[in-house]
């Protein structure tokens, strides 16, 4: 799970798509049913409740006042969906930015022995469905070694430090 004080820390600019991405990650990443939410309902009201402008105040009024408790999630993901359809914010571009700070917030560690590294690896990416011009893209096709891991491992932590800087930039 990531906070938003972590993506702002992350010099990623804060939107309500990119929340409702973050919130509603189980409908984006596959196999994701068995997902937690990649950021927590407090985090979100809390936000919320800061302040933040939106053209659909309503939904905004309803998400700061918001207790949540078991059963809120999908009313939550529904106000969220509305103070993003009221931003019309680049869907591809939040999305791309949710990925990087997925992978980010999920790298395996380099303390994992290579057989679960490559696995937590392949799992990581296999979420994404492995997309092109990602570490990911053919990466079940390795091999379970202490160099391959280093290796994936490596070009991994290099595709999120490029991927960050240029969601920065968004």
């Amino acid at each position: 799970m990531i906070t938003i004080s972590e993506i702002r820390e992350q010099g990623i600019a804060v939107t309500w798509t990119l929340l409702s991405l973050c919130y509603g990650c189980r409908a984006i990443l596959d196999g994701g049913g068995w997902q937690p939410r990649f950021v927590s309902a407090e985090d979100v009201v809390a936000y919320a409740a800061n302040g933040i402008i939106s053209e659909d105040g309503d939904a905004l009024l309803e998400l700061a006042c918001l207790r949540p408790a078991p059963g809120d999630e999908e009313v939550i993901e529904e106000l969220l969906g509305r103070l993003s359809d009221a931003e019309r914010a680049d869907r591809c571009r939040e999305l791309r930015k949710f990925r990087a700070l997925y992978v980010w917030k999920n790298l395996p560690g380099s303390e994992l022995d290579n057989t679960r590294g490559v696995i937590a690896l392949v799992e990581l990416w296999v979420q994404f469905d492995f997309p092109a011009g990602t570490p990911g893209h053919g990466l079940n096709h390795v091999s379970y070694s202490d160099a391959d891991y280093a290796r994936l491992r490596r070009r991994s932590e290099l595709w999120v430090q490029a991927e960050l800087r240029t969601v920065r930039s968004c």
